[in-house]
C-alpha cells in the first residue's frame, strides 16, 4: 500500500487527505499552524503541527518511508514549495503541486509578480482596500505609508495572525479575523 506525504494548507490539503482517507490509503499531513491542526480533525490522519525546515523535512520523509510527497500548501507559499521540492528531491520521492484552481481572468483584472509590484500600483489607485492575502506578508503592503491606513486585512484566526497585523501596524477595525475561503455555490 502506497503511504502519502501531504504538505498542506487549510483547503485543498484537508480535503485531499480526507478523500485519500476515505480510499483507505495511508497519509501523513503536515500543517504549519494551530488553525490548520484545528481543522484537520480526522481521527484517520497523522497530523503534524509546526513549520518544518528543508532539512527537517528530508528526515520525515526518510523515516515515513513515503512513496509520494503531495505539496498542497497556499499558493504564496513560496518558500515552503521550494523546501518541500527539494527535500524530496534529495530523498529521490516523486512529488505532486496540488494547485488552487483559479478564475479565468476578467476585464479589468491585473496581475502581478510580488507584493511589493502590488503594493506600488496600489499607492496609485483610491479608495479602501481588502487584503485577503493572509497575514504573513501583510509588510509589503503596511510600509507603503500612502495606503496603510486604508488597509483591511483578512486574516485566519489566531495569535500568529494578530501579532503579525500589530507589528505591522494594522489594528483594531482594520482586521478581519475569518475562518477559510468564502465560496460562491
Amino acid at each position: 500500500m502506497k503511504k502519502v506525504l501531504i504538505f498542506a494548507g487549510t483547503t485543498e490539503g484537508r480535503e485531499l487527505a480526507e478523500l485519500l482517507a476515505d480510499s483507505n490509503i495511508k497519509c501523513s499531513v503536515c500543517v504549519a499552524t494551530d488553525y490548520a491542526l484545528e481543522l484537520m480533525n480526522d481521527k484517520r490522519l497523522d497530523v503534524h503541527c509546526g513549520r518544518l525546515t528543508e532539512e527537517e523535512m528530508e528526515v520525515l520523509m526518510r523515516d515515513g518511508s513515503f512513496d509520494v510527497v503531495v505539496d498542497a500548501t497556499h499558493p504564496y507559499a513560496q518558500i515552503v514549495s521550494q523546501n518541500v521540492r527539494q527535500a524530496a528531491d534529495k530523498e529521490s520521492i516523486s512529488l505532486i503541486r496540488l494547485r488552487r484552481s483559479t478564475e479565468s481572468a476578467e476585464e479589468g483584472f491585473v496581475s502581478f509578480k510580488t507584493h511589493e509590484e502590488c503594493s506600488a500600483w496600489l499607492s496609485f489607485q483610491t479608495g479602501n482596500i481588502l487584503l485577503t492575502t493572509g497575514s504573513k506578508d501583510l509588510g509589503s503592503y503596511a510600509k507603503n505609508e500612502t495606503i496603510k491606513n486604508r488597509l483591511f486585512v483578512r486574516v485566519l484566526p489566531g495569535e500568529e495572525s494578530i501579532r503579525l497585523c500589530t507589528a505591522n501596524g494594522i489594528t483594531g477595525r482594520q482586521i478581519m479575523q475569518c475562518r477559510d475561503r468564502f465560496l460562491r455555490r
